[in-house]
């Protein structure tokens, strides 16, 4: 994840989570890479969706950052086990 470049988008995975009453798959999001943020050695990366909203995301959460170009093509949706 030390390669992302800024204005530049990707599909983000971020990792399931084992609930008390089942299985949460984690998230698909395609945001647009805006910086990297450092706060007390934990590293969050900041992004942009197509609606101009900024999410900062914890990079241990994340299990996958794939490169689309410079455009996000889909909407967020929930991963499916076909992604795992």
């Amino acid at each position: 994840m030390k390669d992302l470049k800024p204005a530049t988008a990707y599909r983000i995975e971020t990792r399931g989570l084992s609930l008390s009453n089942g299985y949460f798959p984690g998230l698909l999001l395609e945001r647009t890479f805006i910086k990297r943020h450092v706060v007390d050695g934990i590293t969050f990366l900041e992004f942009q969706s197509v609606s101009g909203s900024r999410q900062v995301i914890d990079a241990t959460t994340i299990e996958r950052v794939v490169p689309l170009g410079r455009v996000a093509m889909r909407a967020d949706t929930l991963r499916q086990p076909d992604c795992a």
